[in-house]
């Protein structure tokens, strides 16, 4: 065969296989004989490597301490980030992907078990829809370290709705809501014409299955067994207690999976320990059905609202929409399926077993996927056969195809033809004379079906001769579509503030749902000099992925490093630049940059996992957002609060979980940034009594200012006199009729005035002259700045606002942009276009 043959769903807490053979899809069982296999791994006490069921028991139903150390679970989560699981049994360090890598290999092996003949060259792997770059790469990673040469993602909604059989009626709309263990994607997708399409999407990767058994530990276990034992800091963030935790999580996932039948589950919570006075832990709870939906009512809650936002962002009628499918064990639980036709009033299909649906889809893509020559394992020549190139689509939706393919060594003197005949007898073709060792062919295509074709050499006298690949096959149905991004990709940049201080914005190269593969060259210019020789990075730049402007709030994706170790000679800031990010069809990133005036070209990637957290910055971080809240928070009602307030509860309950478990840090990290954009927003969308009330500080603030500055003959004061009246009558107007909107957009103009106006002050001046003497800075020419301090001095003593405004500029102009951007509080980008 020449396409792939395996599809593999990775999962949070399961993974599955599937094996296409000719059409007929297989879910591969493991040597349990189960269809699917727990995602943990570790090392047993006599150093075996263990995956599936019998590592899962080990580090959730019996959590000795000795093998909870030895075992990982659920790290697909922790893809891309630099986190290491330490085995000591072993003494190994392992990354996520090499973990993940592990999962793969045993996979692999149940298939060889029962299939010694399948190729395993290549693999087709799912990945959310939402998965960032990072934990995209590190897929493909983990796939290759398990062996497999050609790795392929595809987005799991997508393999979801092939396994369904998208796209046998023409011109539909289907709805995919896929909750696994981990992450949560909804993509609304389309047939037409042969064509599948993801019109939109909207995911979590921080919201699954994981999240609901841990809500049955927090809010019922926990309660339960400090109310009846004496235990101190008895949480998940306490060390102590782990491998406690670690069989409480296991009892939550098996509670859950039982009140998926059961209106009721009787949990006895036995062989844990003792209290802090030595009384041995056990308890019988009672969970209802009932409790446990109350108990995740917010989590699908979110997932309802992301299905909206996807609904609406595709400009599809909701009544246009076919069926609702679900995936994702954790769509099993009833509430799902029940929230949905309640919520839309649309069909909703669980026909399909949501715990292989996944890598079912993934084998029929693979079907699609021709491996590369350079893959193929028996890509030499024999000296008695010939060699074949085809060239063909290997998935269409039409009725014929055309393929050409060339023949190497043949004999020009003589005459040679090809014949294609399908196996199943419904296609052959006449001899097709080879011209020049080269040939085309329009073959027919069985509608819906996995064709295969047998290729045949025959020379002038009828022997048919022998060809290196004698196969190929064409899938005749549903066409994918280009894969859309779900993030924007662009680079922090430097921009110049009031022609002073700078400060780091995104600019953006790829907008959210561009088609990949994509490819673009910007044109930036250095922001600070670059040193000959000079071995470190000199012109650090950092490419995200996310929506806000504000770099803070997005998804790191890499360190850009320019340093000056190849170039000829010093450059100057402002030295022209150019960019290029490209991002192929399975989303890995590469970024160039080409420096025109000394003909070099540079690849300027050198990161590859995620930046590390500070678990302190993080919890700063938090209570600086609470306070930007609590400021706005009297403009809301009631419900509003209570939503936000829950918000801010469930982030210090993660961060404070956060001390031994990474994937709490990420997601603690990940929910912050989010946070952080809501009240961006809330702050310039608040009631219209709070922008009443930050117009009249605004301009209590700038009265008086413009009152003197109408006094002086200066006619850039003037112009801005002019400005603000104007302005502060349109707040007035607004005011007068009540539009919130409109006296949002006056207060931000009047932010944006109030620097220019107060820079007519000799007060303001006077603080930015002291900033930059008595702050601690390094000036390029220490001598140049002491002249223009004993200038300001001067200015400052004859009260000369425009002396020392003179003074103030010369003074940031001698101030490196590493400085610069020491005082906006971080470091400046090495790029800019201004």
């Amino acid at each position: 065969m020449s396409t792939i043959q395996i599809g593999i769903d990775l999962g949070t807490t399961n993974s599955a296989i599937a094996y296409n053979n000719c059409g007929n899809i297989e879910i591969i069982k493991n040597f349990e004989m189960d269809e699917f296999t727990p995602s943990v791994f570790g090392y047993d006490k006599a150093n075996n490597p263990l995956v599936g069921k019998r590592a899962y028991e080990k580090l959730f139903k019996y959590a000795d301490k000795g093998d909870i150390q030895n075992f990982k679970a659920e790290v697909k989560r922790l893809m891309g980030t630099p986190e290491i699981t330490f085995f000591p049994r072993v003494d190994k360090n392992m990354k996520a992907e090499e973990i993940s890598a592990e999962l793969l290999k045993y996979l692999k092996s149940t298939v060889l078990k029962k299939y010694p003949e399948v190729n395993t060259i290549g693999a087709v792997i799912t990945i959310p829809a939402h998965f960032s770059t990072l934990e995209s790469e590190a897929t493909k990673r983990s796939g290759e370290l398990a062996g497999f040469k050609q790795v392929v993602l595809l987005q799991e909604p997508i393999a979801a709705a092939i396994a369904y059989g998208f796209g046998k009626e023409q011109n539909t709309n289907w709805l995919v809501y896929d909750l696994g263990g981990g992450t949560f994607d909804t993509a609304l997708i389309q047939s037409k014409d042969g064509l599948l399409n993801i019109l939109s999407s909207k995911g979590d990767n921080f919201l699954g299955g994981k999240d609901f058994d841990w809500a049955i530990v927090d809010n019922i276990f926990i309660p339960k067994i400090t109310e009846k034992f004496s235990l101190l800091n008895f949480s998940r963030g306490n060390e102590k207690y782990k491998n406690v935790f670690n069989i409480l999580k296991g009892l939550a996932e098996n509670t859950k999976k039982m009140l998926t039948y059961d209106n009721e589950v009787n949990v006895e919570i036995d062989k844990v320990g003792e209290d802090d006075n030595g009384n041995e832990i056990y308890l019988n709870i009672t969970i209802t059905k009932k409790d446990f939906e109350k108990l995740v009512e917010p989590f699908v809650k979110k997932s309802l609202v992301l299905v909206k936002e996807t609904i609406n962002e595709s400009g599809v009628d909701k009544n246009s929409i076919e069926k609702i499918v679900l995936v994702g064990g954790s769509t099993q639980s009833p509430i799902i399926k029940d929230r949905l036709e309640k919520e839309f009033g649309i069909e909703v299909d669980s026909s399909v077993d949501p715990l292989t649906v996944v890598s079912k889809g993934g084998a029929i893509y693979a079907s699609n996927q021709i491996i590369k020559d350079e893959f193929k394992e028996n890509n030499k020549v024999c000296l008695d056969s010939y060699n074949i190139k085809l060239n063909y689509e290997a998935v269409s939706s039409e009725n014929e195809e055309m393929v050409s393919g060339i023949i190497e060594g043949l004999n020009e003197d003589e005459e040679f033809f090809i014949q294609i005949q399908s196996e199943s007898g419904y296609y052959s073709s006449n001899k097709i004379l080879i011209k020049n060792g080269k040939f085309i062919a329009n073959i027919k295509l069985e509608a819906g079906k996995t064709n295969n074709y047998m290729i045949y050499l025959i020379d002038s006298k009828g022997n048919t001769l022998e060809l290196n690949n004698d196969s190929f096959t064409i899938s005749q149905g549903l066409s994918v579509g280009s894969i859309p991004i779900p993030y924007n990709i662009g680079v922090s940049i430097a921009k110049q503030n009031n022609g002073l201080s700078w400060k780091d914005e995104m600019y953006w190269f790829f907008e959210k749902n561009s088609k990949l593969p994509l490819s673009k060259t910007i044109e930036f210019k250095t922001s600070k000099s670059l040193i000959k020789g000079e071995s470190t990075n000199a012109l650090p730049i950092k490419v995200y992925e996310g929506e806000s402007e504000n770099p803070d709030r997005n998804q790191f994706i890499c360190d850009l490093g320019i340093s000056g170790e190849k170039i000829p000679y010093d450059l100057e800031a402002g030295t022209p630049v150019e960019v290029t990010i490209e991002v192929d069809t399975s989303r890995q990133l590469s970024v160039k940059a080409y420096i025109s005036s000394i003909d070099l070209s540079l690849n300027v990637r050198t990161t590859t996992l995620n930046e590390e957290i500070d678990l302190g910055l993080l919890k700063k971080d938090l209570d600086g957002e609470q306070e930007r809240y609590a400021k706005i928070r009297a403009s809301f009602t009631p419900t509003q609060k209570e939503e936000i307030d829950e918000e801010i509860s469930y982030l210090e309950g993660t961060v404070n979980n956060a001390n031994n478990d990474e994937d709490e840090k990420r997601k603690a990290n990940k929910k912050l940034k989010d946070f952080k954009v809501k009240i961006d927003n809330l702050e310039k969308n608040t009631e219209f009594d709070i922008q009443e009330k930050l117009f009249n500080e605004l301009t209590e603030i700038l009265d008086g200012v413009i009152d003197e500055m109408e006094k002086t003959n200066d006619y850039k004061a003037q112009e801005l006199v002019v400005r603000y009246k104007t302005v502060k009558n349109g707040g007035k107007k607004a005011i007068d009729t009540q539009d919130k909107i409109l006296l949002s957009s006056i207060n931000e103009q009047l932010d944006g005035l109030r620097t220019s106006i107060l820079m007519e002050t000799i007060e303001w001046w006077e603080r930015m002259y002291n900033d930059l003497k008595f702050g601690g800075y390094n000036f390029n020419s220490e001598d140049d700045a002491d002249y223009y301090f004993k200038k300001g001095e001067n200015a400052l003593k004859n009260n000369n606002k425009d002396e020392l405004a003179t003074v103030v500029r010369e003074l940031f102009k001698l101030l490196p942009k590493d400085e610069l951007g020491r005082i906006e509080g971080g470091n400046l980008s090495g790029i800019t276009l201004y």
